[in-house]
């Protein structure tokens, strides 16, 4: 449910060797007036940053919230590999 509070989506590069990380593309989460899930979100930030931003990624770490089976494989098909936190569950 959205509070009428529009979120945010990030796409972070992170570097390890180097210790540090930036965002690279920034987007509002704001279904009411765009309409857009955080799927879509991420499903239109993915591909700038593999064939315009060219950034040197093999891996795309995320929460569970964004671990679909659209998802997945559409990461797959750029030839990434997906890395999803997941949630014990609490019986």
């Amino acid at each position: 449910m959205n509070l009428g509070v529009p979120h945010s989506c990030k796409n972070r590069y992170i570097n390890h060797e180097l210790g540090k990380f930036w965002v690279v593309d920034y987007r509002i989460y704001d279904p009411d007036r765009d309409g857009k899930t955080k799927i879509d979100h991420v499903t239109q930030m993915l591909p700038n940053l593999v064939h315009h931003k060219d950034l040197p990624f093999r891996a795309v770490l995320m929460d569970s919230l964004y671990a679909t089976n659209k998802l997945m494989l559409y990461i797959d098909d750029l030839g990434k590999y997906s890395n999803c936190r997941t949630h014990e569950a609490h019986y």
